[in-house]
């Protein structure tokens, strides 16, 4: 891929994770009833998946600005597949519901592709 696709696919990267992470920062609540969970009598741990979802979507804003940053690429392979491994094991249990896992499958088609820009779709610039 060209360097523009490379800074386009990050930034959807960055606005899907902008996405998601809003509401359980801004909103817990009302985030965790979208996805069907039952509420939570303290919402600390999703504002926090949230601050860190967001977080996550900063870094990708900076790669699409600046493709040299390969270092935070290697921090969202790892949060990716993070992420698709515990959706996985909850789904497995029957505690997700098919469109809450299909979201969550979305790490999975961005780690695939934060790999390929990682080993061989873009070379590291000297």
């Amino acid at each position: 891929m060209s360097d523009p696709a490379w800074k386009i696919m990050f930034a959807v990267a960055a606005i899907f994770n902008v996405i998601i992470g809003l509401p359980f920062l801004l909103a817990p609540a009302q985030g965790l009833a979208m996805l069907g969970f039952a509420p939570q009598p303290l919402l600390l741990f999703a504002q926090l998946a949230g601050s860190l979802i967001l977080m996550f979507g900063v870094s990708y804003a900076m790669i699409a600005r600046n493709l040299v940053l390969r270092e935070l690429v290697w921090l969202g392979v790892i949060g990716k597949l993070l992420a698709v491994t515990v959706f996985a094991l909850y789904k497995l249990d029957g505690e997700m519901s098919d469109m809450v896992f299909a979201l969550g499958m979305g790490d999975l088609v961005f780690a695939a592709l934060f790999l390929w820009f990682l080993f061989g779709g873009r070379r590291a610039v000297a």
